[in-house]
């Protein structure tokens, strides 16, 4: 998913029922309230990006190959991109830094790699390809700088040259989501029960703890990341709770604190969403969270719920304070 403001989203599904080989581009102009189909393809879609109210990218591949879709009218219409490789590749992954500039990850062996357009498609080079060892995901923060991941998250290599050149970090696993703040801070999520967390640019990286676990927390893995500020960070993957009534339930996690301590929210315990596995938060409090199944949550209140209850039907017109010795 991907949200531009409080009311404007887009989706992307893969073919996941067994008897459906379609993939779908659906799109919200009320937070997510109501979704629209706009777009069917015979493609696992994989990624979603639009710079602004306009323009939009949409990466995946299924059966023949990959396809990039772009379109200019909010995701109304969308029309094919040219890709690498005439089609035959299977794209897992896509970084947008302007309509003009794409990078694309494909992980199969021979004709996999990273290939990067600067003129919106037109043309395509290849910048990095290791046969077995080739890429599952990118994260480009800005032309210049930019990271892949493994298959199976092996591996972190890292470009500050603009693809140029790709330096593995040894003793550094990859990830299933990056995001900088600016060129020396961000964090990474690799399905694991902590986050990790770099001040130099990803050259180094800092273990973070996921909240602890006790008898009512069966997983707690962080898949995905919504990186708002230096302090305010949320987490979705395959976090689980069990209630003493043995219904699990999906745990969300954020810290407030840049990830030095981690805390979980349930969104509804009785809405049966067991993972939250996609999510996006555009201010500290809007945000959304996808479950595998196509069902989701979304909040207008950071996830705060506050229950006020009437003791009275008077209205308040004016109010005093005052002294109640010995309290200050």
């Amino acid at each position: 998913i991907f949200f531009l403001d409080s009311l404007s989203g887009w989706a992307v599904t893969g073919n996941s029922e067994p008897n459906d080989t379609s993939g779908y581009i659906l799109k919200t102009i009320d937070g997510g309230d109501n979704w629209d189909l706009k777009f069917t393809d015979f493609r696992d879609f994989s990624r979603v990006k639009f710079l602004n109210e306009n323009t939009g990218f949409v990466s995946g591949g299924f059966g023949t190959g990959a396809r990039l879709y772009k379109s200019t009218d909010g995701g109304e219409n969308w029309f094919n991109l040219s890709i690498p490789g005439g089609g035959q590749i299977y794209f897992s992954d896509l970084s947008v830094i302007n309509e003009d500039t794409l990078w694309v990850v494909a992980n199969n062996s021979l004709v996999g790699g990273v290939f990067r357009t600067t003129n919106g498609g037109i043309s395509w080079q290849v910048q990095y390809s290791a046969g077995l060892h080739n890429p599952e995901r990118i994260y480009m923060y800005d032309a210049n700088l930019g990271f892949i991941s493994t298959t199976s998250n092996t591996k972190l290599r890292r470009t500050t040259d603009g693809g140029a050149t790709w330096t593995e970090i040894q003793g550094v696993k990859g990830f299933t989501d990056l995001q900088f703040i600016d060129e020396n801070t961000g964090w990474k999520a690799r399905s694991v029960e902590t986050v990790e967390y770099s001040t130099n640019g990803g050259l180094n990286w800092i273990s973070q703890p996921l909240v602890q676990k006790d008898s009512n927390i069966i997983f707690s893995r962080v898949f995905e990341l919504s990186v708002l500020n230096k302090d305010t960070i949320w987490g979705f993957g395959r976090s689980e709770y069990l209630f003493p009534n043995l219904q699990i339930r999906g745990m969300i996690h954020f810290t407030t604190d840049g990830g030095d301590t981690w805390e979980y929210q349930i969104p509804d315990t009785a809405i049966d969403i067991r993972s939250y596995r996609q999510g996006m938060f555009i201010n500290k409090l809007n945000g959304w969270a996808y479950a595998l199944t196509f069902t989701g949550v979304h909040t207008v209140t950071g996830g705060n719920i506050t229950s006020i209850d009437p003791i009275s039907g008077i209205v308040p017109d004016a109010f005093n304070l005052y002294q109640n010795y010995p309290n200050p």
